[in-house]
This record gives C-alpha cells, sequence and structure tokens, in this order.
C-alpha cells in the first residue's frame, strides 16, 4: 500500500512542482530537485522491499517453537531491514525538505492567494 500510495504522491508532485516554480520562481528549483531526488529514492528503496518479500514469500520472522518467540531469518531478513531503515530515512528526508519548501515560502503563497 506505501508503494501505491507512494506513485500517486510522485505523480501528484509533478503538478506541485511545476507549481511552485511557476509561483515562487526558478530560484526553488534546486530545493524542489532534491525533494524529488528523495522522494525516487525512497520509492525504489520500498519497492525492491516489496519484491524481495513477494518473490522469496518472506516474514521476516520465524517462530522459535520451543521459545514461543520470534527470531529473524537469515540474510534476506538483514538485506529487507537494511533496505527498510534506509526507506525509512530516505522518507523522513523527504518529508522535512517537502515541509521547509511549504513553510518557507509560506510568505510567497499568501500573498499570491491576497492578490
Amino acid at each position: 500500500m506505501g508503494v501505491t500510495s507512494g506513485a500517486f504522491a510522485l505523480l501528484t508532485g509533478e503538478g506541485a512542482k511545476d507549481f511552485a516554480i511557476q509561483n515562487w520562481g526558478r530560484g526553488i528549483h534546486d530545493q524542489v530537485e532534491l525533494h524529488e531526488l528523495f522522494a525516487d529514492l525512497s520509492m525504489i528503496l520500498f519497492g525492491i522491499v516489496g519484491a524481495l518479500k513477494i518473490l522469496f514469500k518472506h516474514s521476516i520472522f520465524k517462530w522459535n517453537r520451543s521459545q514461543q518467540k520470534p527470531i529473524l531469518k537469515g540474510g534476506i531478513t538483514t538485506l529487507i531491514v537494511i533496505l527498510s531503515i534506509s526507506g525509512i530515512s530516505s522518507l523522513a528526508i523527504t518529508g522535512d525538505l517537502g515541509g521547509k519548501l511549504v513553510y518557507e515560502n509560506k510568505n510567497i503563497i499568501l500573498d499570491n492567494t491576497a492578490k
């Protein structure tokens, strides 16, 4: 679901990018591109995680029946965990950059709305 909603976010992001550059000027282009780069990276990382889980019919944990608790499985699990942590980090940076884009340019938005 995350990858699917991310795809919709990327599609609507193109319109937002055009709006931002048109209304805030070309000076914001580098910030928008950096935000877009991390958004794409997040989608790629989580897409790989999803593909790995589907291909290997993989759940991160297996149950230790004698101790009745979950334990991590081998190499694929390690890869999935690393990619997931990287994806979460990339997604957090994407959100931070997006928030800065909006709130650092809030006065420009309000001025354009008032006109």
